[in-house]
C-alpha cells in the first residue's frame, strides 16, 4: 500500500474530522489544523491549533509539517455558513469574513504547504467547495426558490476562481488542483 502525507484544514468536526480519521485509519500520515481541539480524533493524527485566516497561520503550518519530506495531498476544508439571503440583510463585515475564510484561507494554506507539495511525486490540492458557488447553476435557476446566504455563495464562488487560477499557474503545473463538492 502506498501511504500518503496529508494536510487537512477544519478537522475539529464534520467532513474534516471524518476525512482525517478515515485517512489515518488507512495508514496515512495526517496533519490537520483547526481553531479548537477536535474530539474523537484518531490519536495518530497531528492536530495543529490555529485559524487559517490568522496572520500566524503560514508559520504554524510550516512548523507543523516541517518534519515531513513531502505532502501528497492538501485538503482545504475549513469553512462555515453565513446569514442573509436578501440584499438588505447583508452585513459587509460578514461578507469580508466569508471571503477571507473560504478564499484567502485556502490561498494561505496552499502557499504554506507549497514547498512540501513540490517534493511529492503526485501532489494534489483539493478545495472543498459547494454547488452554491456555481454561477452557471444560479443563472440556470437551480436555486431560484431557495434562501441561501449571499456571503457564503460569493465566498465559494471566489474560492472556485482561486482553484482555476491555481490550475492555470505554470509555476505549480505539476500540482493537481481541484475543487470538489461533497
Amino acid at each position: 500500500m502506498n501511504t500518503m502525507n496529508i494536510f487537512i484544514t477544519g478537522i475539529s468536526r464534520g467532513l474534516g474530522l471524518e476525512l482525517a480519521n478515515q485517512y489515518a485509519e488507512g495508514g496515512h500520515t495526517v496533519i490537520g489544523i483547526s481553531r479548537s481541539a477536535p474530539r474523537g480524533i484518531d490519536p495518530q493524527i497531528t492536530c495543529l491549533i490555529g485559524d487559517v485566516i490568522a496572520p500566524t497561520c503560514e508559520t504554524t503550518i510550516r512548523n507543523g509539517i516541517e518534519r515531513l519530506h513531502c505532502l501528497d495531498l492538501v485538503i482545504n476544508n475549513a469553512g462555515c455558513g453565513s446569514h442573509g439571503s436578501q440584499l438588505d440583510m447583508i452585513d459587509p463585515v460578514e461578507l469580508s469574513s466569508q471571503l477571507e475564510l473560504h478564499c484567502v484561507g485556502a490561498l494561505v494554506v496552499a502557499k504554506a504547504t507549497l514547498e512540501k507539495l513540490r517534493n511529492s511525486n503526485s501532489p494534489k490540492i483539493v478545495n472543498v467547495t459547494s454547488r452554491l458557488g456555481s454561477i452557471r447553476k444560479h443563472l440556470r435557476g437551480d436555486f431560484h426558490s431557495s434562501d441561501f446566504s449571499y456571503c457564503y455563495r460569493i465566498a465559494k464562488c471566489a474560492q472556485n476562481m482561486l482553484t482555476v487560477c491555481m490550475q492555470q499557474d505554470q509555476s505549480i503545473q505539476r500540482i493537481i488542483v481541484a475543487a470538489m463538492n461533497p
